[in-house]
């Protein structure tokens, strides 16, 4: 899910990232900024799922179903509902139109220019909006594998039937640098599994994780694969017939053990700040399962390929 957040400002100490003539004209440099940018920005994809923040401070999630200059329109369950550019808050507006994301980054830039030209160093440098966005193509592979024995014990036959399912799952995620400028990101990938024993269905938890840095140029994307360990569920069933006994089989004595796939978690971080974050279903954005996944920690990889389960004939 597409996520809106607060901007925060960090102040570059050492090179500026603007080398000018001390005379260099402010409000030309800010125009001339402000159409570089608006042909850098790119707006979200229609289809993708959405939060906006309202100048109420309300927050309205949905589908994205259209883009205009100046309105937006999202899929709720309550149906379309559009918004005027006006009735988001400012940064909500930046992620959303050109127009209000070249401002901002031109005036950002123009600051820092200023800043130059008074020589103070403790000024010298653009105030910078670190700004991600990212989506999420899932992938199952799913495999099943069924094998039966007979042995004979007395005049008893035993049968032994073991089932197997396997899932792997792989995650094609983009993420879109959404400010004008280079930026370094974290970003995390949780799995979740299900314990499955002969009690039944256990509660999801997190299951296999892992996490890398990714360093986009401004307004420009990036992909990751991220492929899970392999899910692993077994059914054994036994079941002993013998017919000299007086009563009735039973029927076959059921063991269950193993995971089942349940779904992924998927963040991307500047520091601290979450700066978006996508999920298989909303449950797992909750507040609880944030803090479920907080003591998750993801684990680096130089890599995210997990090891995958070889296909099993039925």
């Amino acid at each position: 899910m597409f996520k809106l957040h607060r901007m925060f400002l960090v102040l570059l100490w050492v090179v500026p990232l603007v080398t000018l003539a001390e005379n260099v004209d402010l409000r030309q440099y800010y125009e001339e900024q402000k159409a570089e940018l608006l042909k850098e920005f790119n707006a979200p994809e229609d289809g993708s799922e959405i939060s906006l923040k309202l100048t109420t401070g309300n927050i309205r999630t949905g589908t994205l179903a259209l883009l205009t200059p100046d309105t937006v329109t999202i899929q709720m369950k309550v149906g379309p509902v559009t918004y005027s550019r006006m009735m988001l808050d400012s940064f909500t507006r930046t992620q959303l139109f050109a127009a209000d994301y070249a401002e901002y980054n031109a005036i950002a830039r123009t600051r820092a220019l200023k800043n130059k030209q008074e020589g103070n160093p403790r000024q010298i440098g653009e105030a910078r909006l670190h700004a991600a966005r990212v989506s999420i193509k899932d992938s199952i592979e799913k495999s099943n594998n069924k094998d039966e024995t007979v042995d004979t014990k007395g005049s008893t036959e035993i049968t032994t039937e073991t089932k197997t399912k396997t899932e792997t799952c792989t995650l094609e995620i983009t993420v879109a640098n959404m400010s004008a400028n280079e930026d370094t990101f974290a970003l995390e990938w949780y799995f979740v599994k299900t314990p499955i024993t002969d009690d039944g269905d256990g509660d999801p938890e997190p299951g296999d994780k892992g996490s890398t840095e990714i360093t986009i140029p401004g307004n420009k994307k990036a992909e990751h694969t991220a492929t899970s360990l392999d899910f692993t569920f077994t059914e054994l069933s036994v079941e002993r017939e013998n017919p000299n006994a007086t009563s009735d089989s039973s029927g076959p004595t059921v063991t269950k053990s193993g995971d089942e796939y349940k779904g992924y978690v998927v963040f991307v971080k500047h520091g601290d700040e979450i700066l978006d974050k996508k999920s298989s279903t909303k449950t797992f954005l909750t507040d609880e399962w944030l803090e479920k996944l907080k003591g998750s920690v993801a684990a680096p990889t130089p890599l995210s390929r997990g090891k995958k389960g070889k296909k099993k004939n039925k």
